[in-house]
């Protein structure tokens, strides 16, 4: 992090922006990597698995002389989801935690004399 005092925009960045971008803000590009890659990867495969639901769906309703039922996939998808979800989360509560982390430690600064920052 930067010399001023820390910043909640980070945790803004993570919630609104994309997971890892407030990693980014902190200056720690291993977790800002990581976040943002698994999140990446999670909410593609999940974007695969509602695009095959939707060409299966469509597929039932243009073909009339159809008689099996094809296999919708639909759990492959909840749980991608799922996963992309718990990546976000995972992404916002690391931002948190370094950007407490940094205020304690700014905090014992300032107690020893060491800082004179707000």
């Amino acid at each position: 992090m930067s010399k001023s005092r820390p910043s909640r925009f980070a945790i803004v960045l993570s919630a609104f922006v994309f997971p890892g971008a407030g990693q980014v803000y902190q200056g720690r590009w291993a977790a800002a990597g990581i976040f943002g890659a698994a999140f990446l990867l999670c909410f593609v495969a999940f974007l695969v698995q509602a695009f095959r639901i939707i060409r299966v769906f469509y597929s039932l309703a243009f073909e009339f002389d159809r008689t099996d039922t094809p296999e919708i996939g639909l759990g492959a998808a909840v749980v991608w989801f799922l996963l992309a979800m718990l990546v976000y989360g995972a992404g916002l509560i690391d931002t948190q935690r370094a950007y407490l982390r940094e205020r304690h430690r700014r905090a014992l600064q300032r107690l020893e004399g060491g800082d004179n920052a707000v």
